[in-house]
């Protein structure tokens, strides 16, 4: 094995271990499949009871090629999920993000929503503080390099 070989399988040893990255596990082609926990609508500050009722309203969920904070939230771009019902408090949500391009790295963050009315009964939503960061890879399209020393 030659030992450019050998380094870029090290590089990728060391990607998985340490860092936890996956690229292979929820990624197929240019589209990436995402999961989470729906988190749980609080009433009010300090909010402990525990209802499965209290389902979220929906989901902003955004992907960029550099990590999402507070500050790069308005430039990421915007998934669309308007036909996404988000499920009851403490169930898996599984979400797949499609037009990506191939041998990319993205990163994913989601808020979620309450449905609460102002007094007037208009929307006065209630929006999550932005998620961790979910970092992804498409699938490449470019071959190996080829092999010189076959013997």
């Amino acid at each position: 094995m030659s030992n450019r070989l050998w380094f870029v399988l090290a590089l990728a040893a060391v990607l998985v271990v340490f860092l936890g990255i996956s690229w292979i596990s929820g990624a197929s082609g240019a589209s990436v499949t995402l999961t989470w926990t729906a988190p749980r609508d609080l009433k009010f500050e300090g909010d402990t009871v525990s209802d499965s009722t209290r389902t979220v309203a929906a989901y902003d969920l955004r992907f960029d090629t550099a990590a999402i904070d507070s500050l790069s939230w308005p430039r990421a771009t915007v998934v669309n999920m308007s036909s996404f019902k988000p499920g009851a408090p403490g169930h898996a949500e599984t979400f797949t993000v499609t037009g990506l391009q191939f041998s990319r790295r993205y990163f994913f963050a989601l808020k979620s929503r309450d449905a609460v009315l102002d007094s007037t009964g208009a929307p006065a939503y209630n929006w999550s503080p932005i998620s961790n960061n979910a970092i992804k890879f498409t699938l490449d399209r470019v071959s190996p390099l080829r092999v010189f020393d076959l013997r």
